[in-house]
């Protein structure tokens, strides 16, 4: 995903920004600040700081996080490289965790195959009603992967959840339409309603924020599994399994607003592509048609390549046909 730097103060700017910003400063002035040695306090300033009433400090929180928020969202490439499993970690890790999602995959599948038959062949109607709860259940976890056009099934390709979320709703237009998302999202963006805009990059802000803090807990853990377990003698193993916990609740969190985001973003491709297409001169249907996809298809080589001769020659008869 692209950088997130705003070009315009709103309130997802501030979700995104400055709230997440302000928070790092805030974790910095209690937890990073008093470990450092005093010898360089007089230099930082740091003994001033840790002096300042709360108002000031609210107010030099809010500074430097505007600073330190524009930072993180800098960062926000390679901060969602790591979540979506494709950097900083070593390959293996990446291969392990890749193997453990198949293997749930797998045992979901295997469980989905069994509970139909039992469905199709019991004539309980307690038992149906369980099972088909059930079904409902591991269909809408099945649907959260991928869509493989070659299988013609979903199949997870990240070692993460939130990389297969990701991967899902970005993948969707390329699935249903033959429209690359990369190419042609930022097309949508220009025609949509501002009041869709508007909540669109609301919802965007949430999911970012939450990986976001998630990056700064990660962060901040050590620092602050040192500090709790010097100052209140608690034993830091217990800290550190706090602070892992408090880890795995922010992913969850963080994983529901991206599949809540992903939605939103499908919905956009199913509804504005019509306007989308009706501006290039692209002959469009509520259900596309094969030529339909091949022409969006072509579009996205013309686009995306910059393939200008060819690609130009075949869209156009395309679309005279």
């Amino acid at each position: 995903m692209a950088a997130n730097i705003p070009t315009s103060f709103s309130f997802s700017t501030f979700i995104r920004v400055l709230l997440p910003g302000f928070i790092f400063s805030l974790l910095c002035t209690y937890f990073v600040f008093p470990i450092i040695p005093a010898s360089f306090a007089s230099f930082l300033i740091i003994d001033k700081i840790l002096m300042l009433s709360l108002l000031d400090k609210i107010l030099f929180w809010a500074i430097t996080g505007l600073f330190f928020g524009m930072l993180i969202s800098s960062f926000d490439y390679y901060i969602y490289r790591f979540f979506t499993g494709s950097g900083i970690l070593p390959q293996f890790l990446w291969d392990g965790l890749y193997r453990s999602i198949i293997f749930e995959y797998n045992k979901l599948i295997t469980d989905y195959d069994t509970k139909l038959g039992r469905y199709s062949s019991s004539e309980d109607p307690e038992e149906h009603r369980k099972l088909y709860r059930d079904l409902v259940d591991m269909s809408n976890k099945l649907r959260k992967f991928p869509f493989d056009i070659d299988e013609l099934c979903t199949r997870p390709i990240s070692p993460t959840r939130l990389g297969n979320i990701i991967n899902e709703y970005e993948s969707y237009p390329k699935v249903q339409y033959g429209m690359n998302f990369n190419v042609f999202w930022s097309r949508l963006w220009q025609i949509i309603s501002k009041d869709s805009r508007d909540d669109l990059d609301f919802r965007a802000a949430k999911a970012d924020f939450l990986i976001y803090i998630l990056t700064i807990w990660i962060l901040f853990s050590p620092v602050i599994t040192y500090r709790v377990s010097t100052n209140f003698g608690i034993p830091a193993i217990f800290i550190i399994i706090l602070c892992f916990l408090i880890a795995l609740i922010l992913y969850d969190i963080a994983v529901l607003a991206h599949e809540n985001y992903g939605d939103y973003v499908k919905a956009t491709f199913d509804l504005y592509r019509i306007d989308l297409a009706k501006k290039l001169g692209i002959p469009i249907s509520l259900c596309p048609r094969r030529d339909e996809m091949a022409i969006w298809e072509k579009y996205n080589e013309f686009l995306h390549h910059c393939d200008v001769p060819e690609s130009v020659s075949q869209l156009n008869n395309i679309i005279e046909r």
